[in-house]
């Protein structure tokens, strides 16, 4: 390319400029599996009851975002990549879990600028946290609490009339709201019967027992 030699200096610095492009891409999908992983281990210690650890993993969940937004910052072109909006709403979907199930003020619900994380990322893992929210109301149906549970899917309802608000812009405003909305539906379908049959098995249980109960009384009389 000796004859050609301005078309091979703008050819180096295209290279060079896409090197330091594919060592930022790897930098962020590095930070984005961090998050992913230390989310996923949080939502799991919050159903473990293990809330001091839940806690940690969400600070080391914060300090690898700042990160993640430092290497954004310096390379926009990755800032809508999938990877990277999946990871934050991995954390969102942590996070208010987390504070949703310490029984936090719902006055004081963290909106998306306090998490550090985009709009379209909060919509998504908000979704996302239907979910949780059914494993955790099955986990008290288990414990017969059935407070527990009633408050949770109050705020899975919640969750999802918030959603399908939001449902009216298109899919490629909010990519992939649509499909969460039908998948939440199905779930809160699926909770609201698993908690009316609980009920109504409890009740009965309780009703039986106080009939036993009664029945021993007037033996002894």
């Amino acid at each position: 390319m000796t004859d050609f030699k301005m078309l091979e200096a703008i050819l180096n610095i295209i290279n060079e400029n896409l090197e330091g492009k594919e060592g930022a891409r790897e930098t962020i999908l590095r930070l984005t599996r961090k998050i992913v992983k230390f989310s996923s281990k949080a939502i799991k210690s919050v159903h473990n009851g293990n809330f001091k650890e839940a806690d940690e993993l969400l600070e080391e969940t914060r300090k690898t975002l700042k990160l993640l937004d430092e290497e954004l910052k310096k390379c926009p072109i990755f800032a809508s990549w999938g990877t990277v909006i999946q990871a934050y709403q991995e954390f969102v979907e942590a996070y208010i879990f987390r504070y949703f199930i310490e029984g936090w003020d719902e006055n004081k619900m963290p909106p998306p600028e306090m998490l550090g994380v985009p709009d379209l990322a909060y919509i998504l893992g908000l979704g996302d946290l239907v979910g949780e929210l059914r494993r955790y109301c099955l986990d008290r149906l288990r414990q017969k609490d059935l407070a527990g549970a009633e408050r949770a899917l109050r705020f899975s309802n919640a969750v999802f009339e918030g959603l399908m608000e939001l449902n009216q812009f298109q899919e490629a405003i909010i990519p992939g709201l649509r499909r969460k909305c039908d998948i939440a539906r199905m779930i809160l379908e699926k909770t609201r019967g698993d908690l009316t049959n609980a009920s109504a098995r409890i009740s009965l249980e309780t009703q039986i027992k106080d009939l036993l109960k009664l029945s021993k009384e007037k033996a002894f009389e």
